[in-house]
């Protein structure tokens, strides 16, 4: 699956409510996703520590699926 690294994007659905209750997807629930469908990460916000996020929002085209963490993405 592809990741993208976009840290303002991603950081900037962390701070939406929405997406922070999107579900956490595990390996097998990416199987069989849309081609077009990829991993969108970015560091974390420096409240948190920056760096780079362990974690992903699997999105599809502009949509957040859910979350993923990126080994599990890979």
């Amino acid at each position: 699956m592809k990741i993208v690294k976009d840290t303002a994007k991603y950081q900037k659905l962390l701070l939406d409510k929405k997406t922070q209750s999107s579900p956490l997807l595990k390996r097998t629930d990416l199987d069989g996703l849309s081609e077009h469908v990829y991993v969108l990460t970015g560091d974390k916000t420096p409240d948190f520590g920056g760096g780079p996020s362990p974690f992903g929002f699997v999105m599809d085209k502009s949509k957040v699926v859910g979350r993923v963490r990126l080994e599990d993405a890979k």
